[in-house]
């Protein structure tokens, strides 16, 4: 994690939009699976098959800020998920506020979410196509379409960052299952690493491929990072102007 990560603790009126704001995609090439975390919860095979499994993304106008921000769900296979903002205009994410859902009405494509670290709950509605759901704000997200598995694989950093008198070589290792680590070397040597601690998410649209990383053991600190990835897979970025190729 970089040393310059902030901490966001604005609150919003809704009740999902406070929970964002006030706590604070997933992506390809692990090509070793035996390196994957083991999952500590199982798929349940009605929610895989009921279309609300993904990533959704909306564009809304909220009364905390002057431009239109993206609010993100990711609805996983196991019955969690978490929900996100990405301010776009300064290339900035709030902390995930975690989530569980179920099925509320199969007949009526209706879904139960509930966020335990505020004790509230809404429910969402998916629509006949399966590539639109709309939350209890009557807000309508679109199901991405984003290559959530580009990120997949291992990057090594091309430039030094740079952090008060040192300069660091970075790696990070994306899993196929949205988790990750990474490594810091200080003239060839490790000097930290946070493994298997942070998870992430695709938030690109528009032919741009953003990579969300959210290390949700900091709760207080709300750590995150930022990556931009070419459309072709092979350059990456982050927002402190260093360049990683793959391994």
């Amino acid at each position: 994690m970089k040393s310059s990560h902030t901490a966001i603790s604005a609150l919003s009126a809704a009740v999902l939009l406070f929970a964002l704001l006030s706590a604070g995609c997933t992506g390809t090439g692990n090509n070793n699976p035996s390196t994957l975390p083991t999952p500590t919860t199982g798929v349940s095979g009605d929610l895989m098959n009921s279309g609300m499994v993904g990533t959704w993304q909306t564009n809304a106008q909220i009364a905390k800020y002057d431009k239109p921000i993206d609010i993100i769900y990711s609805f996983n296979g196991d019955g969690t998920g978490k929900a996100y903002y990405y301010l776009n205009w300064n290339n900035t994410v709030t902390a995930a506020v975690p989530f569980t859902w179920t099925i509320a009405n199969r007949k009526l494509n209706t879904f139960d979410v509930v966020y335990p670290t505020i004790e509230s709950s809404e429910t969402f509605t998916l629509a006949d196509d399966k590539n639109t759901i709309v939350d209890g704000y009557d807000l309508r997200y679109k199901k991405s379409d984003a290559k959530e598995d580009l990120i997949v694989g291992t990057w090594k950093s091309v430039n030094k960052y740079v952090s008060g008198d040192n300069s660091y070589d970075l790696t990070y290792v994306m899993y196929e299952n949205g988790t990750g680590k990474d490594a810091w070397y200080l003239e060839g040597n490790l000097t930290q690493s946070d493994p298997d601690t942070w998870d992430f998410l695709c938030i690109g649209e528009d032919g741009k491929y953003i990579y969300y990383l959210d290390y949700p053991q900091f709760m207080s600190n709300t750590v995150q990072e930022l990556f931009y990835v070419s459309p072709d897979g092979k350059v990456m970025e982050d927002r402190y102007n260093v360049t990683y190729m793959r391994e």
